[in-house]
């Protein structure tokens, strides 16, 4: 190879190794300076949705306008990035974390045996008297059963089975029975009713309260007021150990055994009644 062909190669060699770093040094953005003073295309600052108050939704439901108790015993936590200018720093990293917990107290209602203990002597088929032509039947009726009505509401927010109160009917007037049901007997002619359980202890709740009710509607006034028998018959009826027992009463006139008041029956309706 002669001298003039190596000085050929060796321009051409010198003007490839220089070529990169002068293209380099020709690019628009090469003298560029950045906001931080850097060479480089300018910077952009990105951050994240600023997500600090979302912990209100967290504690009160979807829109965040009511205390909700579904996110109790969880862990909220959030991290947002915010951008600043202070001169000392680009960002702002704030992390959050937030817990809750919830004391709750359960009532437990103690359940109730009641007896229900209803005139069905032949005074309760005169009216209320004072301008009111209602019979007293009819009046003892209503109010027997919007009670019943009233203890099968309150059964419906008693989850627990065993818990719900029962109801038992109870008539009382003439001789007494130890038999169930709405039985009558003569007497010189006439017709009275037994003093007896017409319906035992029974949870008063839809077909239940139903039943109940049917059972008051059954009874037409014939008879005496014996008192004492409906307090006995009430006392005989066994209820749950962990109930309260309860006797309703309902009567119009004097306990007697025909026709006015006798001390002894009254007398020993109260004893009954005694614990």
């Amino acid at each position: 190879m002669g001298k003039y062909t190596r000085g050929l190669l060796a321009v051409i060699l010198a003007v490839v190794l220089v070529l990169p770093a002068a293209a380099f040094a020709m690019l628009p953005e090469a003298n560029a300076r950045s906001s931080t003073g850097m060479d480089g295309p300018e910077a952009t600052k990105v951050v994240d949705h600023d997500t600090s108050n979302h912990w209100k939704f967290w504690a009160g439901g979807y829109d965040g306008s009511k205390v909700t108790t579904q996110n109790v015993g969880r862990i909220w936590t959030d991290k947002t990035v915010q951008a600043i200018d202070d001169g000392k720093s680009d960002f702002l990293t704030t992390l959050s974390a937030m817990s809750s917990t919830s004391d709750t107290t359960s009532l437990v209602s103690k359940p109730l045996d009641i007896v229900m203990v209803l005139d069905a002597s032949g005074s309760m088929d005169d009216s209320m008297g004072g301008g009111d032509s209602t019979k007293r039947i009819v009046a003892l009726k209503n109010a027997a059963n919007h009670f019943i009505d009233t203890i099968a509401e309150q059964n419906k927010n008693v989850k627990d089975a065993s818990k719900q109160h029962q109801v038992a009917i109870v008539k009382f007037a003439g001789k007494k029975s130890d038999k169930v049901g709405n039985d009558t007997y003569r007497d010189d002619g006439n017709t009275y009713n037994y003093s007896q359980t017409m319906l035992g202890l029974t949870v008063c709740k839809d077909g239940g309260a139903k039943s109940l009710k049917n059972t008051v509607n059954l009874i037409e006034p014939a008879g005496s007021t014996r008192a004492d028998y409906g307090m006995d018959l009430a006392k005989g009826i066994a209820g749950r150990e962990d109930a309260q027992k309860i006797v309703v009463f309902f009567t119009d006139g004097s306990p007697t055994s025909s026709n006015g008041f006798e001390a002894e029956v009254a007398k020993d309706a109260i004893n009954i009644a005694k614990p």
